[in-house]
């Protein structure tokens, strides 16, 4: 029993040793700093880039959502027009203004917000 356990340790030191040893050799190191190196630029960009994309959504969602309320306004300045005109049969020229679209789909297609913020954006969209 003595003798399998010695031999097992043995094996283990061994296989250690020679792991060492080859991850030791220059090009193997320079190899895993290269690896180590490129995954963390990637992520750091990766997120850096995100993070951007996220303001630009924001951004774009929220200009939309406050020129919606302006044309809203606008229409119901025409509407209140249109019904004054009724009785003289004066009507205003100029139709209403159609909304444009908020792009929504931005949220879940282009961005990557915390779910907070999504609800806070989809909530201003309802307003």
């Amino acid at each position: 029993m003595e003798i399998e356990m010695e031999s097992i340790i043995n094996t283990i030191v061994i296989t250690i040793s020679s792991i060492i040893s080859f991850f030791g050799q220059k090009e193997i190191i320079g190899l895993c700093i290269g690896a180590v190196g490129s995954a963390v630029w990637y992520r750091v960009t990766g997120s850096v880039e995100q993070a951007q994309r996220n303001k630009q959504v924001a951004a774009l969602i929220e200009g939309n959502v406050l020129e919606n309320s302006q044309i809203a306004i606008e229409n119901l300045g025409i509407v209140e027009n249109e019904i004054k005109g009724l009785s003289n049969e004066k009507f205003t020229l100029d139709p209403l203004k159609d909304f444009i679209p908020t792009s929504a789909d931005l949220l879940l297609l282009d961005s990557d917000f915390n779910h907070q913020k999504i609800m806070a954006l989809w909530s201003s969209l309802k307003k």
